[in-house]
């Protein structure tokens, strides 16, 4: 009799323990924007249609056309894109395990796998899952820890991460100007991005026609440079010289003439390692209304590019090409180191201020 009283009483507390035991809370709030969204809380999958909290271990998902809003916390949110799986984890965390997703803000983490991705201090950044991840900066820095070694990612930046494992060395943001999440973080400096791309297609020819090619672009330029430097600008890289034009027509929109020079390498190395021009207005903030004119006008310069008998640029510089890919040349090796200055002669001012 004592034992069996003895066993109702433990039963009964155990009970009274189970039936005080707290629910979980809720550490995510989701809300669908576009399409078919799903949550599966235990066993069946539900769509939704209003805010939904969630909480550790909720999976979301979405079709093709889908896509949600996942606030975590006041200064973190995680915008699921489509054909997307996202499972809740702690306070401030999900795992991505499968499709793409935008984080932003702050005090958040992206799990895939093994590696996880977060935000330093205040950024924007976008992860699409497939068979390898790539991690794509918008703004401010994330970092991704991983078994093979912690990588910082920079703004327009990307990383790839292979075999849930090892993160590759950062490379330039890959930018595709139909991709909505591409549009609405770059916005401007796209249109004027594939703008310039136009420019530069259109004088590609007459540039590299011209037989001292060096001396034609200084000429052009709003503060004229020594042809010296120019050539050698063109014997120390891969680019062709429509794109080292390009590199030094927008360097003189952000810097003095003594600092034309540093600022176009710092371009050309970012062209050479695979910037489209989307990128590069992007990182120098060029999204100014008049920046097309100017540039337009520096390249027109050019003996031959002008109207009339000697031809000018192939399409309209204010509308985007039609291919709509702003896909930058490859280059043939690794990048060159700056070009050591040229020697000037006695009497060229302009070489002797570059």
């Amino acid at each position: 009799m004592k034992r069996l009283v003895a066993a109702a009483g433990v039963f009964a507390l155990v009970a009274s323990g189970c039936s005080g035991s707290p629910e979980p809370v809720a550490v995510g709030t989701l809300t669908p924007l576009d399409g078919r969204v799903e949550v599966l809380h235990d066993v069946t999958w539900e769509a939704v249609t209003e805010p939904t909290e969630l909480v550790p271990g909720d999976q979301v998902r979405s079709d093709a056309e889908g896509g949600a809003q996942l606030q975590l916390s006041d200064t973190g949110r995680i915008e699921i894109g489509p054909a997307s799986r996202v499972r809740m984890g702690s306070a401030g965390g999900a795992e991505l395990m499968l499709g793409a997703v935008l984080a932003e803000g702050s005090g958040l983490s992206v799990d895939v796998g093994r590696v996880t991705i977060s935000p330093l201090d205040t950024s924007a950044f976008r992860i699409d899952r497939a068979l390898s991840t790539r991690v794509g900066v918008y703004s401010g820095r994330a970092r991704i820890a991983a078994p093979g070694g912690p990588v910082t990612v920079n703004s327009l930046w990307q990383a790839v991460v292979v075999a849930q494992a090892v993160p590759t060395a950062a490379t330039p943001l890959r930018v595709l100007p139909k991709d909505p999440w591409d549009r609405r973080m770059l916005g401007r400096a796209i249109d004027v991005g594939l703008s310039i791309l136009s420019l530069e297609r259109g004088v590609r020819a007459s540039v590299n026609a011209q037989e001292d090619s060096a001396a034609a672009i200084a000429e052009a330029l709003p503060a004229p440079m020594a042809p010296a430097r120019v050539a050698g600008l063109l014997r120390a890289h891969q680019l062709t010289g429509s794109k080292i034009f390009v590199s030094l027509a927008l360097a003189s929109q952000v810097a003095k003439p003594a600092g034309i020079l540093p600022v176009a390498r710092a371009i050309i190395r970012r062209v050479e390692l695979g910037a489209s021009w989307i990128v590069v207005v992007a990182a120098l903030d060029l999204v100014r209304p008049t920046l097309l004119e100017t540039v337009g006008d520096i390249l027109t310069s050019i003996p031959g590019l002008g109207g009339g008998p000697g031809g000018g640029p192939s399409s309209d510089p204010s509308q985007p090409p039609d291919d709509g890919s702003p896909s930058p040349d490859p280059t043939d090796g690794p990048t060159s180191p700056p070009p050591p200055p040229a020697e000037c002669a006695p009497d060229d001012q302009a070489c002797e201020v570059q």
